[in-house]
């Protein structure tokens, strides 16, 4: 039983790894790099502890989204 649950792991992981590697062209992310960090640098001035980290978290997700756009663009 083990076995069918690391196979059911591992599925969605080389699927990924398929589309990527089978792309016609590198996904590119660096415009995605450039506005994390300046996404930090403005959650660093947000106020207090709870406002910062509530902002560092949304540039988090920013990035992700950012990097699923450049990744499935292509």
């Amino acid at each position: 039983m083990s076995v069918i649950k690391r196979l059911g792991f591992l599925v969605p992981v080389l699927a990924a790894l398929v589309m990527v590697a089978g792309s016609p062209r590198p996904a590119s992310a660096e415009d995605c790099s450039a506005q994390l960090g300046s996404c930090y640098g403005q959650a660093a001035n947000a106020g207090g502890s709870w406002a910062m980290w509530m902002a560092g978290l949304d540039c988090e997700v920013s990035f992700a989204d950012c990097v699923r756009s450049a990744i499935f663009s292509y």
